[in-house]
């Protein structure tokens, strides 16, 4: 999820717990757990020291562990009871609040959160929520409102009920959408292969639905609306998100092939050098973003199905690149937002 996300949900899981009961403010609550929410995303710092151990290791890591929760607890409670005026075990339970509330959301996209850190690699995704959901902050936001303008705790409380409830219709919706693009798949690789679905910008009602066998993976874009799509198309800034969806009786499926399949020794043979294993950790639909060759250069690039969306270039492009025929092959990274920006990932020795 986004940071102010994180921030509101945070305030709202603080003001939920009564006031009375530990004998400060709702306000105090609510920024306290506010602050301690966006904890967890410190760890962000840490893609400066290597962008790669960053997305397979560190991002969503030891920061968004219950493992470790109790330590970050004990830490910043403190701090932040001295800041807003709390008592120190007030703080350290608000905190714990907060930062769960940080993982739960988190767990709710298609990331992945290392839940065990450090005891463990397992890093759950429960793929049912964007990482920007309008919907998700917005019943956040009125829970808010009705805890302020209302009751501070039945108001905080009403609104993370609503957030549930949102949640499971969240649920529903990728089960349909399996279901459905189950039901009308027109790919060779249906068959008895899992249908997957990811959560897509900018409504719960859009979904990249994956179907993996033989080396490949088959996506189709669907959405569970048809007619609210036909109107929201019509507005400027969305029209380009959304057109390639589907009703599911109409999906366009479209191949894309893995990199231990591909028919390329060289993307093979780049795809397992040391250098991508903290690529390979992180990525869970690995595909072949681009094989380019210009003169006695070529790169090879990785991307993960997980980021493609429509009309947008793919967040995380990682690959090998030479820049002679017998030169040695070095792990570059393509700048965000560009098409062809590449970023070193180590110093040219």
């Amino acid at each position: 999820m986004d940071t102010a996300t994180h921030a509101l949900l945070g305030a709202l899981v603080a003001r939920a717990v009564p006031a009375s009961a530990t004998g400060t403010s709702p306000a105090r609550h609510g920024w306290l757990g506010a602050v301690a929410a966006v904890f967890p995303d410190i760890d962000y710092l840490t893609y400066w020291i290597d962008p790669l151990v960053f997305l397979a290791q560190w991002h969503r890591g030891p920061t968004h562990s219950l493992v470790l929760l109790p330590l970050w607890a004990a830490l910043l409670g403190p701090v932040l009871a001295r800041m807003f005026a709390v008592p120190r075990t007030v703080a350290i339970a608000l905190v714990a609040l907060a930062i769960a509330s940080h993982i739960g959301a988190d767990l709710l996209t298609s990331y992945g959160v290392h839940l065990l850190a450090p005891l463990s690699n397992w890093r759950p995704a429960l793929d049912v929520s964007f990482v920007v959901d309008a919907l998700f902050t917005g019943v956040v936001i009125l829970g808010l409102l009705a805890s302020v303008r209302w009751h501070a705790h039945i108001g905080a409380s009403a609104g993370l009920l609503g957030l549930v409830l949102y949640i499971a219709v969240q649920a529903w919706a990728k089960n349909a959408a399996e279901t459905l693009a189950r039901i009308h798949a027109q790919t060779p690789m249906a068959g008895e292969h899992a249908f997957h679905a990811l959560p897509m910008a900018p409504l719960p009602v859009y979904w990249k639905v994956l179907v993996a066998g033989d080396g490949r993976y088959a996506a189709a874009y669907l959405v569970l609306v048809p007619a609210l799509h036909e109107r929201l198309r019509r507005l400027p800034g969305v029209a380009t998100l959304i057109r390639p969806y589907r009703a599911p009786s109409q999906l366009v499926w479209r191949e894309h092939v893995t990199p231990p399949a591909s028919s390329s020794a060289t993307v093979r043979q780049m795809w397992r050098h040391r250098e991508m294993a903290p690529f390979r950790r992180f990525t869970r639909y690995p595909v072949v973003y681009r094989d380019e060759i210009r003169g006695v250069q070529r790169c090879v690039w990785f991307t993960d199905l997980r980021y493609v969306f429509p009309g947008l270039t793919p967040a995380f492009r990682y690959g090998m690149c030479r820049h002679s025929q017998s030169g040695a092959w070095h792990p570059y990274r393509l700048r965000r937002f560009t098409i062809d920006t590449r970023v070193p990932l180590r110093p040219k020795e």
